[in-house]
């Protein structure tokens, strides 16, 4: 198998005619520039997540095609696939970024993390660092290719 060198799991002829399957019209409004930069956003967002399995290559540029990866039911991905859920994270994640340029990895301050609230007796205090949107339409598509952690995420 030849590993691509590609800097994109999806097309934007695949992106737009997801998009337009589930009604997300804002991609279609988009100019062919922003498109382009937004899928490229949406892919280094779903290349910054932990995928089961290894890289086919060592060498690769991107994540996939891996080897020793399982799909949700642990059923093994052949090390030649980029599977559809990727893919379709990948056009998700782009439309995100198409709508709101920088969303799916913002630069953060620390004046962006609230550690405590209080209104009137009623005080909330937040644990530090989880001040963050949770894409759950990307995720949703990408949560049995991942490694599981034990970490708690609160909405």
């Amino acid at each position: 198998m030849t590993v691509s060198t590609s800097n994109s799991y999806a097309t934007i002829s695949e992106i737009t005619t997801f998009c337009s399957e589930l009604g997300l019209t804002a991609w279609a409004s988009a100019s062919t520039t922003s498109q382009e930069t937004a899928a490229l956003r949406g892919m280094a967002y779903i290349e910054s997540k932990m995928f089961k399995g290894q890289k086919y290559a060592k060498l690769q540029t991107r994540k996939w095609p891996r080897t020793n990866a399982t799909d949700e039911d642990n059923v093994e991905i052949s090390s030649s696939t980029i599977p559809t859920a990727v893919k379709d994270a990948q056009c998700r994640a782009a439309y995100e970024e198409v709508v709101s340029v920088g969303v799916l990895q913002p630069n953060l301050t620390r004046d962006s993390f609230t550690t405590k609230e209080k209104v009137d007796v009623i005080e909330i205090d937040y644990e530090q660092g989880n001040n963050s949107t949770v894409f759950q339409a990307i995720d949703g598509y990408l949560i049995g290719y991942l490694v599981r952690t034990n970490r708690l995420i609160r909405c």
